[in-house]
């Protein structure tokens, strides 16, 4: 067993709530059409990426063209989504796996809390992507329940939308 001596107090934890996740996207504006334009975020910074040297080393590509936004739902600073073009960078980023592919080992899902996932369904299915998993109903371990979704966005991000439904 691992872990403080009996009697030690705990270290802090290492790190705070998650403030936000990155997508690489081949195409900022396509991408927008959907997290801004059907899922509803709000675009809180964009700008180019030449004025960030860092951003190219903390990826390990030489720097080069591209431009991001950072997007959240209105009046958060946490559960933000960076969308970051990666077009032009070298070495390119790997293509995703072709869609509509199920889930993979090591891949990160994001998870939106959600109103209305059936109007969202929708809203994905005139864009023409990929759905996994059209919206169902989840009972929720302990109680509850939630109409739940799964897609895959332009680049091959797996998305899943949850919302919480009145109990029973």
């Amino acid at each position: 067993m691992t872990g403080a001596p009996r009697g030690a107090a705990s270290p802090p934890p290492a790190v705070r709530p998650l403030r936000r996740a990155t997508v690489m996207v081949r195409d900022l504006e396509r991408a927008l059409v959907l997290y801004r334009d059907a899922l509803g975020l709000v675009v809180w910074k964009r700008e180019a990426l030449a004025e960030h040297d860092t951003f190219f080393r903390l990826l390990g590509v030489a720097p080069g063209p591209g431009r991001y936004a950072i997007l959240q739902a209105a009046g958060s600073e946490t559960g933000m989504v960076g969308l970051f073009e990666v077009a032009g960078l070298r070495p390119a980023p790997e293509a995703p796996a072709a869609a509509p592919a199920p889930a993979r080992a090591g891949e990160v899902a994001l998870v939106f809390l959600a109103d209305g996932v059936a109007e969202l369904h929708a809203r994905v299915a005139r864009l023409g992507l990929p759905v996994l998993c059209p919206p169902v109903r989840f009972a929720i371990p302990g109680g509850g329940a939630a109409l739940e979704m799964t897609f895959r966005d332009f680049d091959g991000a797996l998305v899943n939308l949850v919302e919480m439904l009145a109990r029973d």
